[in-house]
């Protein structure tokens, strides 16, 4: 290829961060949304001239210029997480110019030599390890006044913060997507796909039911019945997770509305819920290794990694039967 044409032919940074989405998006990585959005806010529009810039053209000192802004306009945590989007873009956009799939489908080359945010440092103070959790009154309250304060509000958002409680505190990102399909009532288990990990590789996940998490079902059906997805508010599509978070926002407002949540008490999240979880499940002497069973968790042993392919359910019963009876003793004492 000629130069004249090379350099034509030559993306732009928008052209970069597009074409590393779109590939997000091929690939099903259910993150795609958060990238595209947090790329669009805080690199592309805010910095236009930037973003008509050839992607090979953009230096260390471009990334910082975009996240100082972020950083002086008080955006910490996620100017980190921006960073390392950028990061991620660039090397994709390195493999990009080798792939013949991408060069069939876009017909672009973005002839990078470096990785200019490689020399961009991330900033670890931004990073606050959260160790929030519930205590058991808290737990109780929110069983059984979530609904009430969110009269307004579909039930169906209560039903899936019990189904988190009652499945020993798996994702909201899985549990969100299970299928009424993916619901065996006769075996009582459910399955749902895993695409966390350190490999990235999706995993189908197999867990048990409790009588519990099966009368939870039972009242997602009458709200739910209709569509594909177990927790759904519109039927055709599964309620969002940000859009829970927006619920458990609302509650914690409830909660201090009403003045019913201690004074020392911190808000919480749906990631506090699984942190939760994971302390009833040490309270209740679940060894490590069948709390990571139960809440999808890699050990990363070589045995995880390789070899342990079986469901592994017979263990996850006894253990979640165990967490179930410190559960019922918390929300009826």
């Amino acid at each position: 290829m000629k130069q004249a044409e090379q350099e034509a032919m030559k993306g732009t940074l928008k052209d970069l961060c597009d074409s590393y989405v779109a590939n997000m998006w091929r690939q099903k990585k259910k993150s795609a949304r958060q990238v595209e959005t947090c790329l669009a806010r805080y690199v592309l529009k805010p910095f236009p001239t930037l973003a008509a810039t050839k992607a090979a053209e953009i230096t260390a000192g471009d990334i910082v210029s975009i996240l100082k802004r972020m950083i002086e306009n008080g955006i910490t945590t996620t100017s980190n997480r921006v960073r390392s989007y950028l990061h991620t873009a660039f090397e994709y956009g390195i493999r990009s110019d080798n792939d013949p799939l991408h060069q069939v489908e876009q017909a672009q080359y973005f002839l990078l030599d470096h990785n200019p945010v490689s020399a961009v440092p991330r900033q670890p103070s931004f990073e606050r390890v959260r160790e929030r959790y519930l205590d058991h009154s808290e737990i109780k309250a929110l069983w059984f006044d979530f609904g009430k304060a969110m009269t307004r509000r579909s039930p169906v958002y209560g039903l899936m913060i019990r189904f988190m409680f009652a499945t020993a505190g798996n994702r909201p990102e899985q549990l969100s997507h299970c299928r009424w399909s993916d619901i065996d009532f006769n075996k009582r288990i459910f399955s749902f796909i895993d695409s966390k990990g350190k490999d990235g590789k999706p995993k189908k996940r197999v867990m048990p039911l409790t009588n519990r998490a099966v009368k939870i079902l039972e009242q997602a059906k009458m709200f739910s019945g209709s569509s594909d997805w177990v927790f759904s508010v519109s039927n055709d599509k599964p309620i969002r997770v940000s859009t829970l978070a927006n619920r458990l926002e609302d509650y914690c407002d409830y909660l201090e509305s009403d003045k019913k949540r201690p004074e020392q008490a911190e808000r919480f999240t749906a990631k506090d819920i699984r942190r939760t979880v994971t302390n009833l499940l040490i309270e209740c002497g679940i060894p490590r290794e069948q709390r990571f069973l139960l809440q999808s968790r890699e050990d990363g042993s070589v045995e995880s990694k390789h070899y342990d392919q079986s469901d592994r359910l017979a263990e996850k019963r006894v253990a979640i039967e165990k967490y179930d009876a410190l559960l019922e003793a918390i929300l009826y004492p």
